[in-house]
């Protein structure tokens, strides 16, 4: 990341993990939790979401995947549409 908005925001963000995991995927954990602690103490609690979009068991179509890629490259290389490289 190297937009100064962003990073201030990023300087805020506490992770913390926890010692749950998956019966069937021992390295995983049931899914993910976001809590958000405002200025005035008030805490905002996100339900819990087991696989968004782009999670390895729901992944993103190759047209999210793209636009995805054209969001976290339009600073650096605007928002032209690269020309279209096969696959072979």
């Amino acid at each position: 990341m190297r937009r100064d908005d962003i990073i201030d925001v990023m300087r805020k963000v506490k992770r913390s993990t926890t010692d749950e995991r998956l019966a069937d995927m021992p390295p995983f954990s049931p899914d993910d939790r976001l809590s958000i602690r405002l200025k005035s103490g008030e805490q905002i609690v996100h339900e819990r979401c087991a696989a968004r979009e782009g999670h390895w068991q729901k992944p993103l179509s190759e047209n999210e995947l793209r636009e995805k890629f054209l969001d976290c490259t339009e600073s650096r290389l605007g928002r032209k549409r690269p020309r279209r490289c096969s696959r072979n």
